[in-house]
């Protein structure tokens, strides 16, 4: 079996090569830009080979496939989707999120289309909710990486209905959390300023809600979409704890493991504006469908972080962006 990984040297597509050269015996394509991964990121295993590819660029990934040879299975991961990077150009997040989704069908259609195909989407597609949103709910987005992502899905399913036979599935990911985030996310950008020695945390608002997923939960989910054998050609299943967790929570839960009091300073300014306060997924279609769920708990993982803060800091290069 050949496998296609976008943005496999990235926070969730790294742990996804590593799920597959656990799982199967998969010789795997790695295409990434580097604009925020690292090859440091990938195992030294003789299954993997990576290329240096912009994933807009159709050219980039047609000459990656010509060398490689044509893939059974594409994981598409590539996209720019900090928020607060996606907020500031809109026109860049659209680009990579739904150009480079464009791009890389454009290229499979000339080089020969995969037997199954999985793009990662994003809970960001709904919007703020007061329940945990199920797959049929409306997607109703508030940021520019929510409508991209929501457009990326529009695209993916035209190609799925313009094809005979062949998977194709999308995965609606929930926030992902675990060692080795490249971007400074609420709970690594907590670690940052414990690591620090930092006396205060400086916060955004505690009562923002949102459902934590490890990322090696997410690759086992996403690799289980498409070797689930389904009669259904096009499917789409979250891929989430189903539990909401406070801003405030986590830091009680660092305080705890610091065993210590820790001030807070709460600041509205640090709320990214068009976010939702509450956003969380119901995953039980994916617990029926697949006999997936998580299984990382998040309590013992902030524990865990704070024990090796130096896994948890590459995200440094933002921080002068954000």
């Amino acid at each position: 079996m050949r496998a296609l990984v976008t943005g496999g040297c990235g926070f969730i597509g790294a742990a996804l090569v590593r799920e597959l050269l656990d799982a199967t015996t998969a010789q795997i394509l790695v295409l990434d830009d580097l604009s925020v991964g690292s090859t440091s990121k990938l195992p030294g295993d003789d299954r993997v080979r990576f290329a240096r590819v912009d994933v807009r660029d159709a050219a980039q990934i047609a000459g990656a496939l010509v060398d490689f040879g044509r893939v059974d299975e594409v994981y598409h991961l590539a996209a720019l989707h900090f928020v607060p990077a996606c907020e500031r150009d809109p026109a860049a997040c659209h680009a990579s999120v739904v150009g480079g989704t464009r791009s890389l069908l454009g290229a499979l259609d000339a080089h020969g289309a995969p037997d199954r195909f999985f793009l990662a989407s994003s809970a960001a597609v709904y919007g703020s909710g007061e329940r945990l949103h199920a797959e049929g709910d409306a997607l109703r987005p508030t940021t520019a990486y929510g409508a991209a992502k929501a457009r990326a899905e529009d695209l993916v399913q035209r190609w799925a209905a313009r094809r005979e036979g062949g998977r194709v599935a999308i995965g609606r990911y929930a926030n992902a959390w675990g060692a080795g985030d490249t971007h400074p996310h609420v709970i690594p950008a907590l670690i940052a300023q414990l690591a620090s020695g930092a006396l205060s945390l400086r916060m955004a608002r505690g009562d923002a809600e949102r459902d934590f997923v490890h990322v090696a939960d997410l690759a086992r989910g996403t690799r289980a979409m498409l070797r689930h054998a389904s009669a259904s050609q096009f499917e789409v299943l979250n891929l989430g704890s189903g539990r909401l967790c406070s801003v405030a929570r986590l830091v009680e839960l660092a305080q705890a493991a610091v065993g210590r009091p820790l001030e807070v300073t709460w600041s509205e300014s640090r709320w990214r504006r068009h976010e939702p306060r509450r956003l969380g997924l119901d995953p039980a279609r994916a617990q029926s469908v697949l006999g997936w769920r998580a299984l990382e708990q998040l309590e013992p993982g902030i524990a865990r972080l704070l024990s090796a803060p130096k896994e948890v800091l590459e995200f440094v290069r933002w921080e002068s962006a954000g």
